[in-house]
């Protein structure tokens, strides 16, 4: 079977991030994961607020997820763009406060 991961940040929308979850889940084809991305701003490593500051409990929190897959060279790949993703993006949220 194969298996998609779904990383889930602060601010995250609905919509867009839980829609693919939820078809894929339903298709039965698919092993889905979400997956807490850390931010300063956190306080439980599971739980994610949405834009519309609705939490959610991810499946995993980042660093299980690390620990699953440490042996993978696409997950260090993508931790790299990930890191810089959520610096860019805690960046962008001191420039509007």
């Amino acid at each position: 079977m194969k298996t998609a991961v779904v990383f889930l940040a602060d601010g995250f929308e609905e919509l867009e991030a839980l829609t693919p979850v939820d078809y894929l889940r339903r298709s039965h084809e698919v092993d889905v994961f979400t997956v807490a991305v850390p931010t300063a701003a956190m306080t439980d490593p599971y739980i994610v607020c949405s834009s519309h500051k609705i939490p959610l409990i991810a499946d995993l929190c980042f660093d299980e997820l690390k620990n699953e897959f440490k042996n993978s060279f696409f997950f260090f790949i993508n931790k790299k763009i990930l890191i810089f993703t959520i610096k860019r993006q805690e960046k962008k949220e001191k420039k509007f406060k």
